[in-house]
């Protein structure tokens, strides 16, 4: 999903992702934060949001799952 010109934040709902295993979001133009809510998709393997506008913590939660997070 690189460069699909997303931008904005990500939203806090996210019920119609339950089954995104590898979200690469990378190259768009989203800010913000990570909401919690986003490690609580079951199948989470990878989220990729390097070379966009993220700000804030990284919640602990994060380190506890086998995911690989990409951010940068």
């Amino acid at each position: 999903m690189d460069f699909l010109y997303i931008s904005g934040s990500i939203p806090f709902s996210l019920d119609n992702l339950r089954n995104f295993a590898f979200p690469y979001l990378s190259y768009n133009q989203i800010n913000g934060s990570i909401p919690l809510e986003i490690w609580n998709l079951a199948k989470l393997e990878t989220l990729d949001l390097s070379s966009n506008n993220i700000s804030g913590s990284i919640h602990s939660r994060a380190g506890s799952l086998t995911t690989e997070l990409m951010v940068g």
